[in-house]
């Protein structure tokens, strides 16, 4: 097996040592920059070593050519690994939006993918299906639950003629960890604050309040699941309203005191009903919401604290619900789970064969 990595973002380096350390093939890696090949049939570990420290220092591929590699762009870089290497897979850690612009051609040159990368998944539903259309030569897992099996599981009831009943869950590492802190008696503009400081928001934390990353979790499930869906039937709740969107991040930190009566008055109102606040994702027969919700003690969601992930399936045969809980979020976890999706894809070929 030999992987062709894109996108050398903190999953992608990680995804690429792991890889490294086991000994599984890595033949390219691919950035917004271009591409860079090995010409010995896959990089040494200390070539790898060399080029995650590159990255990780903010070097272009360009600048990272030597006597046995070769810099290519995309395109040339995918008909060389479909023509030259042995058992390659593609895996898409980035965020490009327009990522299809790789993965497409690889699955009509016959390689596999692996994503990370969300967005591939939750644009048109044309391209989702194209995407989608030969289930053996795709895995997506870390694009829900990082390294958690989600999408493994949904397939396995749905394969199996189980019907699926409802689908519950927190989403979002960070958003786990915000509500923890507001049931703490935190105020809300501080825990972001501190969220953010500590690396578990985007740079913007915009990106993680708005709840498109969840969105983006539940659209993939809901499409897994033979549904005809599109981002804008999503019922999306915010956590800022819309007149902090356009304004600078410093701006939006800022003004971000001025929410905290509003969201304090939430948590106020879930306490006094004896229920806990959280940020969820429901997909049901009627659509899909993503917001603030309020749980009872009992419920599932009610035991989580810190940025952990937790996804229910209510199904037709598991009337009390599947549960999967677990970290959902990070580095290693989501690198892990694009490693093993490689993995199952490489195995189901060997299957193939005997």
């Amino acid at each position: 097996m030999n992987l062709a990595i894109v996108g050398l973002g903190g999953v992608g380096r990680t995804l690429c040592r792991q890889a490294a350390d086991i000994g599984v093939g890595i033949v390219s890696v691919i950035d917004s920059s271009g591409a860079l090949v090995s010409l010995n049939g896959g990089f040494s570990k200390t070539e790898v070593d060399e080029l995650i420290s590159a990255k990780a220092s903010g070097a272009k591929l360009a600048d990272l050519a030597g006597p046995t590699s070769k810099n290519m762009n995309p395109t040339e870089a995918l008909d060389f690994i479909a023509s030259n290497s042995e058992s390659p897979i593609v895996a898409d850690c980035s965020a490009m939006e327009d990522a299809n612009q790789y993965l497409l051609p690889a699955l009509e040159r016959n390689v596999p993918i692996a994503l990370a990368n969300k967005k591939p998944l939750t644009g048109s539903m044309e391209q989702f299906l194209k995407l989608t259309e030969r289930r053996d030569f795709i895995r997506m897992e870390s694009t829900v639950g990082a390294g958690l099996p989600v999408i493994n599981t949904l397939r396995r009831l749905l394969d199996a003629g189980d019907e699926m009943k409802a689908i519950n869950g927190q989403l979002s590492g960070t958003l786990g960890y915000i509500l923890s802190g507001l049931e703490r008696g935190d105020k809300f503009s501080e825990v972001v604050l501190d969220a953010k400081e500590q690396g578990f928001t985007e740079p913007d934390p915009r990106d993680d309040l708005s709840g498109v990353d969840v969105a983006r979790k539940a659209l993939i499930m809901s499409r897994c699941m033979g549904r005809t869906l599109d981002m804008n039937d999503l019922e999306i709740e915010a956590l800022y309203p819309p007149e902090f969107a356009d304004i600078s991040i410093d701006e939006f930190m800022q003004k971000l005191p001025e929410l905290d009566p509003i969201i304090d008055e939430k948590v106020k109102s879930a306490r006094g009903s004896g229920n806990h606040l959280r940020y969820a994702a429901s997909i049901t027969s009627s659509g899909i919401r993503i917001g603030l919700v309020e749980v009872e003690k009992g419920s599932p969601l009610a035991s989580l604290q810190g940025t952990d992930n937790l996804i229910s399936f209510e199904t037709k045969w598991y009337t009390s619900p599947t549960v999967i809980r677990g970290p959902g979020a990070g580095l290693e976890v989501t690198a892990a789970g694009v490693l093993s999706d490689c993995m199952d894809i490489y195995g189901s070929k060997i299957k193939s064969r005997v």
